[in-house]
């Protein structure tokens, strides 16, 4: 067969039906459909055909299902697998393989799947020769005659390519129905609702193929010319389900639509706008897109596009009458437009735009908002198409409105939700200038959440407490006028010499400068006086212009306000320099001989041990100075750093019987020397531990039984009970006994020692009989 002499392939990318595109381009689509089906209306119905005719169009009719099953089966499954993660990503489900003319989809299983089709119209070119290149039909019939006159396939004269050409239409209408699966999914929920859509897709596709063709075929057959079924009967959706008065087929043409409407709303109850779904694409489902996309969407959506798809596929295979999206208005149909899209003058069932019929229409009506197929009001959408939203001045507690003023008001944001700060919705009216939920801080440059001196919902401020960005300070609530020690109104840091007068750090003036040669002397904080005096941070030599009153001096030095009184670590609060035994406490002076944490007293000398020690410290066990009563003193209250310092402040070498346990020494006691459960080394008094601790009621100690010592640490004595084998003894029960001799060794005849408790009357010595004694020990 000449591949050349049809549109081969017309399903390639680039073509006329391109490869899958998002839902956006579905109305182009379904329209490029309807387009195809109306002009296969306009043509004559096919002639009565033999039955050897009518079983050649059922060949060629096998043929398109075929090409559709294997084309939609190839691209569902590179679906599932790139949604499950088996191939990657970037894998275009959408394309063909090099030899058909693509780039390939990047999946060598798939694309060995999509070469079939090329092995598929070589079988079905050898099936014609069977079905249809036969003597009565090459005399009588060519392919004009057994396919609708119109159809792109009939335009050949050769059987084996108008079936090739078959094929193509079939794979061609699975890439159209692929457009609806070309999403991306992203949550375990959105792949196995892909599932159901692809497999269902693909099943339910094949099964429409099938029976409308069967239902044509068998139309012929029992009727030549047709007109015994309605094989081209609205399948619902859209429309009404109408019989083709073929039962069998019926049943099977609704089987699998209910199939996929079950299973899309068993798998996919999910917010379906997460799988990718493209809000812009023409509303054609009936139900309007309001808020979210639903599942009904979805299966109308899906339904429709395949209805659509096999209806124009059937309408170049077999001669079709008038069906609603023909563009042929005919029986009970208002309008045909040629799809089975509303909102374009004519709506998905074939009804004229109208308020209720379920449609959105608001581009041709100019009025409809919604349609949620009734005249109800208070349900989302009232009786003339409007949707009943917040603004509308009255509460829909069906949307979750809780308020509705119209607007916003000061007790109502502009989304029907009580007006309050941290909700993110600026609301002017109540005062708000600003509102960023839970962003909302007492932090700098944040939107005041109001638990600072800042407003609720207000914008930084000066005075309000926070240092935003362009302020030096913020020194709000810190008095009533905002301005503190450190801060000048202005947010700007207060010195003297600024040219701001801060009564609050003290100044009396302030001319903007730092010479004290004129009226407004300055200093280092204390500064910006009328009168210098002690503390004003300006050290003055001239006892006339300096401080006035009983024994007013020159001063040695000023404090710069950073201490109480001007107090400074090298300045007194009288304005003398700062010594430990001065006799003035001055808590931040570190000059040596004071420590680094600063005087804790001073009596006016440095002598130690009289209750401030000569480091301006008080006199204590840990302060660095040994006083009365202490070994030593290293300034700290750490035990076992040399000088132990207990909580009780004894000051002692760390060693073993100063009372104190020094870690990290083998210490595991220390009574101060031994006691009743300390022996004199600190360690635990124990029996056998070889100290001999009397204490405790050891006579001696060895370590273990030794030739002197028992093991409960008593002194060893034949009779004591104890057997002490170090010392000879075989046994030791306290005195003679059946066993045991009292010389504490084992019972023995002839052993020289009487033993009456075990039965001996004699014992010389011996075990000879005959000289008094007999060898058992018996008086002969």
């Amino acid at each position: 067969m000449n591949p050349r002499s049809y549109p081969s392939r017309s399903f390639r990318r680039g073509g006329a039906s391109s490869g899958p595109a998002h839902l956006a381009a579905l109305g182009v689509l379904m329209a490029a459909g309807a387009v195809f089906a109306v002009a296969m209306s306009f043509a004559s119905p096919a002639e009565a055909l033999t039955p050897a005719a009518n079983k050649c169009r059922a060949g060629i009719a096998r043929a398109a299902r075929m090409g559709a099953s294997m084309v939609l089966s190839a691209r569902v499954r590179c679906g599932r697998r790139k949604v499950y993660g088996e191939i990657a990503p970037t894998v275009d489900c959408a394309e063909y393989p090099a030899s058909l003319g693509g780039a390939g989809t990047g999946d060598v299983g798939i694309d060995r799947r999509l070469e079939r089709l090329d092995r598929l119209k070589t079988q079905a070119g050898n099936r014609a020769v069977r079905r249809c290149d036969t003597q009565d039909i090459l005399t009588d019939v060519d392919p004009k005659d057994v396919l609708d006159p119109a159809s792109t396939c009939g335009n050949f004269l050769q059987w084996p390519d108008a079936i090739a050409c078959a094929v193509d239409l079939g794979a061609a209408a699975a890439d159209r129905v692929f457009t609806l699966l070309d999403v991306d999914f992203l949550g375990a929920q959105e792949k196995v609702c892909y599932g159901a859509m692809g497999l269902k897709a693909r099943k339910t596709m094949f099964a429409l193929n099938l029976w409308r063709a069967k239902c044509f075929e068998k139309d012929e057959a029992l009727s030549p010319g047709g007109g015994t079924y309605s094989c081209d009967a609205n399948i619902s959706p859209p429309g009404a389900f109408n019989t083709t008065l073929f039962l069998r087929a019926d049943k099977r043409l609704e089987e699998p639509m209910e199939e996929l409407g079950r299973l899309l709303r068993t798998r996919c109850d999910t917010d379906l706008q997460a799988l990718g779904l493209d809000l812009t694409f023409p509303e054609h489902t009936g139900g309007g897109f309001v808020g979210r996309i639903t599942v009904d969407d979805l299966f109308d959506s899906l339904n429709d596009f395949i209805h659509g798809e096999v209806t124009s596929l059937m309408a170049e295979l077999f001669p079709v009458g008038n069906y609603c999206g023909d563009g042929v208005q005919g029986g009970t149909e208002e309008c045909d437009d040629g799809n089975h899209i509303s909102d374009d003058g004519c709506d998905r069932d074939c009804t004229l735009p109208a308020c209720g019929n379920g449609a959105v229409d608001g581009i041709n009506t100019g009025a409809e908002e919604c349609d949620d197929g009734n005249l109800v009001n208070e349900d989302g959408c009232d009786q003339n198409c409007i949707l009943e939203l917040c603004g509308n001045g009255e509460i829909n507690p069906g949307w979750e409105e809780i308020c509705d003023d119209g607007g916003e008001s000061p007790t109502c944001d502009d989304d029907c939700t009580p007006a309050q700060c941290g909700d993110e919705n600026v609301n002017e009216a109540s005062g708000e200038q600003c509102d960023n939920g839970v962003l909302n801080s007492n932090l700098p440059d944040a939107c005041r959440d109001g638990s600072g001196i800042g407003g609720a919902c207000q914008l930084p401020a000066c005075l309000d407490g926070v240092t935003d960005t362009g302020e030096e300070c913020d020194g709000g609530g810190a008095t009533p006028s905002g301005e503190t020690v450190s801060c000048d109104l202005d947010c700007t840091n207060a010195f003297c010499g600024d040219g701001t007068t801060n009564v609050t750090r003290g100044e009396a003036c302030d001319d903007g400068d730092t010479s004290d040669a004129d009226s407004c002397p300055s200093g280092v904080l204390g500064g910006c006086v009328a009168v210098a005096t002690c503390g004003d941070g300006i050290v003055c030599s001239d006892a006339a212009t300096c401080d006035t009153g009983p024994g007013a001096a020159t001063e040695e030095c000023d404090g710069d306000g950073a201490g109480s009184g001007g107090q400074t670590p090298t300045c007194d609060t009288d304005c003398s320099v700062a010594i430990c035994g001065d006799g003035t406490l001055n808590v931040q002076n570190v000059t040596p001989p004071a420590t680094a944490s600063g005087e804790a007293c001073d009596d006016g000398n440095v002598l130690d041990g009289d209750g401030c020690d000569g480091n301006c410290t008080v006199t204590a066990c840990g302060n660095g100075i040994v006083t009365s009563g202490e070994f030593c003193d290293d300034g700290n209250l750490t035990n076992g750093d040399g000088c132990d310092d207990a909580p009780s402040g004894n000051c002692t070498p760390t060693a073993c019987g100063n009372g104190i346990v020094t870690p990290g020494t083998g210490e595991t006691c220390d009574d101060s020397g031994e006691s009743a459960t300390c022996d004199a080394d600190c360690t635990a008094a124990v029996c056998q531990d070889g100290v001999l601790n009397v204490t405790s009621g050891e006579s001696c100690d060895g370590g273990g039984e030794t030739a002197l010592c028992d093991t409960d640490c008593t002194f060893a004595v034949c009779g004591d009970g104890l057997v002490n084998a170090t010392s000879g003894e075989a046994c030791d029960d306290s005195g003679e006994s059946a066993t045991c001799d009292v010389d504490c060794s084992a019972v023995a005849c002839g052993d020289g020692t009487l033993n009456t408790s075990a039965g001996e009357q004699c014992d010389d010595g011996n075990t000879v009989s005959g000289d008094g004694c007999s060898a058992a020990c018996v008086i002969e």
